[in-house]
């Protein structure tokens, strides 16, 4: 005689969540309500009790014991075979079987006479969900609650993320798991996004854009962000219908509120369910499909990476940022992500046509490698929520870089201050020119002198002088106090 229940192995753990898998889908569809939805829906719960039974046949070694090969796809097959084992083995049977059989009826109304019973759906799913929930007690002496989708899921931050918002969602506490199910599918599209050419690519556009046309750029933000979702993997129109979820949220579950739909009603736990099916399966299908860089970085000898300097601020984050150059116009920009703390100052600190210290720090190994440094104009930027928790925030910084200042070079340098007059005329200056290079260097406004050194950089550029970087001293003296602090002391 067999004793139930039996704890399952760490094999048959794997295929119970894949089973309930099958089930939440099944919920999952059935919240959505379109008539292709509920046949999803019906299809899912019917696969979800097919599988429970040929786990049970597995769980229960039946082949072995009886040697008898199962391999019907008939349900009624299955469920004679089962009962007839645990009649002859067990003090145990198969309970909700009629129910059961009638959902395989309703399967084969959609699958092979096209006919959707939408009514019958939502008293056959809580069937399908007691017959998965009682065999789980009588033969594996587990709750459906130890069968979550945490347990699949690889990366330990998603990982207890979720495990909080199922424990929220059994006790009741349904806003607050919406708004963790809205931090989880917005963490995990971050980290999915980290090789995106699409992100890259737009982020010095859309800053352009938003200081342009602020119809045009909520118009386009809102194609992007379609487009993004769907290469993603992601079903758009279930986006869709989560977002209206989150687009409930109130005040204190925002990093970045700008107002919310109130909702009319009481938070339901079919609410936070979708919620999490949603979240929880974007999750999988990114962990699942994830496909590996051409060429991994950590298999060489020596490490390297880098950091931003912001006048006092230091920016780290070797995964996600971006530097873009338009020689063309002049135009730079720098892709940056920052924390909630660096976010505040930077709100408070950051003006359009100010100027500041942009520089950049690369070590090797741990050790100072490379110092990089020039005073720019900022011309405008662009800050976005990407992550309300953990809260990180995208930050495009669109600037000109301000001739001859530079600092902290590691390279040969040339200072143009030194040129006089006679030493320009040697090198076959015209006057006309020469009287503008010693215009700029004796000019001691450090507006004026910013926007001299634009006039004559193209010049200066074009004489043969032997250095990596030509700077001025005196462009860069007048130039450093007008920087603006952002007070790091606060952090």
């Amino acid at each position: 005689m067999i004793i139930l229940p039996q704890l399952p192995a760490e094999e048959t753990m794997k295929t119970l969540i894949k089973a309930k898998g099958f089930l939440e889908h099944s919920r999952h569809h059935y919240l959505l309500g379109g008539e292709f939805d509920v046949m999803i829906s019906i299809h899912n719960l019917d696969n979800a009790i097919e599988y429970m039974l040929r786990i049970l046949i597995r769980h229960l070694d039946i082949e072995n014991i009886t040697g008898k090969t199962i391999n019907s796809c008939e349900l009624s097959v299955l469920v004679g075979d089962i009962q007839k084992f645990l009649k002859d083995n067990t003090n145990a049977n198969l309970s909700y079987v009629m129910e059961i059989k009638k959902i395989r009826e309703l399967r084969n109304l959609v699958q092979h006479a096209m006919i959707l019973p939408v009514a019958e759906l939502k008293t056959y799913l809580v069937y399908g969900e007691k017959f998965f929930e009682t065999c789980l007690s009588k033969f594996f002496g587990i709750s459906v609650n130890e069968i979550q989708f945490s347990t699949l899921i690889e990366n330990d931050v998603l990982k207890q993320m979720l495990v909080d918002a199922e424990k929220q969602i059994d006790n009741g506490s349904y806003l607050e798991a919406i708004a963790n199910c809205r931090n989880i599918f917005e963490y995990a599209y971050f980290l999915n996004s980290r090789e995106s050419s699409q992100r890259i690519a737009r982020a010095p556009l859309f800053s352009k854009l938003k200081n342009i046309d602020n119809d045009l750029y909520y118009y386009l933000a809102e194609i992007d962000k379609n487009l993004d979702i769907s290469t993603s993997g992601i079903n758009l129109a279930h986006y869709k219908h989560f977002y209206r979820y989150i687009q409930h949220l109130p005040k204190e579950y925002c990093a970045d509120w700008n107002g919310n739909t109130v909702l009319q009603r009481a938070w339901e736990k079919e609410d936070a369910n979708f919620c999490y099916s949603f979240a929880a399966n974007a999750v999988l299908n990114w962990e699942k499909n994830k496909i590996n860089s051409v060429f991994d970085y950590t298999t060489l000898g020596d490490k390297y990476n880098s950091e931003t300097i912001l006048n006092d601020l230091i920016i780290t984050d070797d995964d996600y940022v971006c530097s873009y150059i338009d020689e063309n116009v002049d135009s730079y920009a720098e892709l940056l992500y920052v924390n909630g703390d660096l976010m505040s100052l930077l709100k408070r600190g950051l003006q359009a046509n100010d100027i500041y210290l942009l520089g950049s720090n690369s070590y090797k190994n741990g050790s100072l490698n490379s110092v990089f440094e020039r005073y720019v104009r900022l011309n405008h930027f662009h800050i976005k929520l990407v992550v309300n928790l953990p809260e990180i925030w995208e930050v495009t910084l669109n600037y000109t870089i301000i001739p001859f200042a530079y600092c902290m070079l590691k390279g040969d340098t040339f200072d143009i201050d030194s040129f006089t007059p006679s030493l320009l005329k040697e090198m076959g200056v015209e006057e006309d020119a020469v009287n503008g290079i010693i215009d700029f260097i004796s000019e001691n406004d450090a507006k004026e002198k910013i926007k001299k050194s634009f006039e004559i950089e193209k010049f200066i550029n074009s004489l043969e002088i032997d250095a990596t970087y030509k700077i001025s001293s005196s462009l860069i003296a007048l130039v450093k106090p007008h920087i603006r602090c952002f007070n790091t002391s606060q952090l």
